[in-house]
């Protein structure tokens, strides 16, 4: 407990700012873990060095240089970005076009309505530059069908399709929520240049001739994953064990369930899961039970931003991929819950060895138990490693209202707990078959993610073993809140879905939308509650 002490304070301290991906503090965090892994007699295991480097997106931005020209039948003008256009995420990096204007009402094509804003389109129209009405024909029923193909990501496909060459969004029914100007890093770009004006274009039809020159510049940063390997013989097979050491900084870029700037010491997500890794890099090494694998040991940078980290791992891989039998992955480890005592295993149906160990494991139910899921897919590193065919686990303590919070920090850490945890995986991962790995496909594999269009404001209680679905905590003002819901009150059903699990529940959400009203049946102290929630 000690050692985990020492590591948390550290990177859970005001100095590393939150760890941010790319950020001095993430710099230092990586440093700290070279050392550490020097230390305990580890080498790097990134050609020799510890460090991994990899760039990432870090910002998108708009040059001054960009331009909007605009020619009608009466002249033509010029405007100068941010005051009256602005361009969208999925706009070309560097592209310019000026042509002819092709009116394409609202964009939509949607059959089942009926609707085609496309239907006298001729192919002497492809080339064009597109204008294109935010919103669409039904703007005043919040519950139009129409909402579904209404988004400006469907317009675009849709434009592009078409063959345009540029499109240029409006807004002359007056909408709100219109394109901010702010892009997003994470969009892949179109080859084309798009833009939205704030100009009133009145009679569209007198329209002649679009300019739309953008000028977009990427910053990238870099992110520092932190490799260190015991190898006994090259030949032999390797376990990976890893954890995520970045954080999401002073919330600069999003991330955050606060609404302020202060640092997010991340003492749970994810100090923990690196103490938990190192303690093992120290220890694992000299443990009987092991000396027939060679551990590598990683410390993941960029997960807080979408696994960049260990799916740049995994394409950079120091060997041969198909000599490590497994990965295991610690994420939020630090807060075993005191009352129920219960950890979670995600992705125990990646190889059937899992299930069949954890039936010899015995357990002092009075003192730790384990809930478990078999999808291989998830939130956390141990994804990257699972779609490259490699059994993967990831332990987990549980959520809890901290979560992305300024106030996940070191005094809420759970020491004792921490060691049940890593006692347990050590039991878990010393007898996995040293010759071949058996990896197996889980159900969510070649599924794309559930959609959701609406949000309770409610956090599951992940470690919850009984029927239905545990709310840990109940956002104030969002749509459970103003039901009635309670923290500790478990969701049955939903409508008409029964809700037996976590799982259960997503699915149930994924068929609602804003302005719906259901009945939602909950358990509270053992009684059955009906609620009328709204979706907002």
């Amino acid at each position: 407990m000690v050692y985990y002490k020492k590591v948390i304070e550290y990177l859970a301290s005001d100095e590393l700012e939150g760890r941010l991906t790319g950020m001095p503090g993430e710099l230092k965090s990586a440093q700290f873990i070279q050392q550490e892994m020097i230390n305990f007699g580890l080498k790097g295991g990134n050609n020799d060095t510890f460090i991994q480097e990899f760039d990432y997106p870090y910002l998108r931005i708009a040059s001054s240089k960009s331009k909007l020209f605009i020619g009608d039948t009466t002249g033509a003008n010029d405007f100068a970005y941010g005051k009256e256009f602005v361009l969208l995420s999925e706009c070309a990096n560097r592209a310019s076009i000026n042509a002819q204007v092709y009116d394409a009402g609202y964009g939509i094509t949607y059959a089942k309505k009926g609707h085609d804003d496309y239907d006298k389109f001729e192919n002497t129209d492809s080339g064009k530059v597109f204008l294109i009405k935010l919103g669409h024909p039904e703007n005043d029923n919040p519950h139009s069908a129409f909402g579904f193909v209404s988004g400006i990501k469907s317009k675009i496909k849709n434009a592009l399709a078409h063959g345009a060459s540029g499109i240029l969004f409006h807004n002359p029914d007056s909408l709100e929520n219109v394109p901010s100007g702010k892009l997003k890093k994470n969009v892949t770009p179109s080859k084309i240049p798009i833009a939205f004006t704030s100009l009133n274009l009145g009679e569209t039809k007198n329209l002649v001739e679009i300019g739309i020159e953008a000028r977009i510049e990427t910053v990238l940063k870099q992110g520092h994953n932190v490799i260190g390997v015991y190898v006994r013989n090259p030949k032999k097979k390797y376990l990976v064990i890893g954890a995520h050491h970045d954080h999401i900084g002073r919330a600069e870029l999003g991330n955050s369930r606060s609404t302020g700037q202060e640092i997010h010491n991340g003492a749970d997500d994810n100090a923990s899961g690196i103490a938990m890794m190192l303690h093992l890099a120290k220890t694992l090494p000299n443990h009987k039970a092991f000396k027939k694998y060679n551990l590598i040991f990683v410390a993941f940078s960029g997960e807080e931003l979408g696994l960049l980290g260990s799916k740049y791992f995994v394409k950079n891989c120091p060997i041969d991929t198909a000599q490590i039998l497994a990965m295991i992955n610690f994420d939020m480890v630090g807060r075993l819950n005191i009352s129920n005592h219960t950890a979670v295993i995600n992705g125990i149906g990646t190889s059937p060895y899992w299930k069949k160990r954890m039936k010899r494991i015995k357990l002092d139910t009075s003192q730790f138990r384990i809930n478990t899921t078999d999808g291989g897919i998830g939130a956390s590193d141990h994804t990257s490693f699972y779609l490259a065919n490699i059994p993967a686990v990831h332990l987990f303590s549980g959520q809890h209202r901290e979560y992305h919070m300024p106030e996940d920090d070191v005094e809420l850490i759970n020491y004792p707990g921490m060691l049940l945890i890593e006692d347990y995986t050590i039991k878990l991962i010393c007898k996995i078959p040293k010759r071949k790995r058996k990896f197996r496909t889980t159900k969510n594999t070649n599924h794309t993610p559930t959609q959701f269009k609406v949000t309770l404001g409610v956090m599951p209680d992940y470690t919850f073993g009984g029927a239905g679905m545990r709310l840990d905590n109940v956002s104030s003002g969002k749509s459970a809140d103003k039901a009635g819901l309670l923290r500790n009150d478990i969701i049955t059903k939903m409508g008409i879905h029964e809700v037996g699990n976590v799982e259960e529940y997503m699915h149930a959400l994924s068929k609602f939308k804003k302005g719906d009203t259901i009945d939602v049946v909950i358990l509270r102290n053992g009684i059955s509650i009906t609620k009328k929630l709204t979706f907002l």
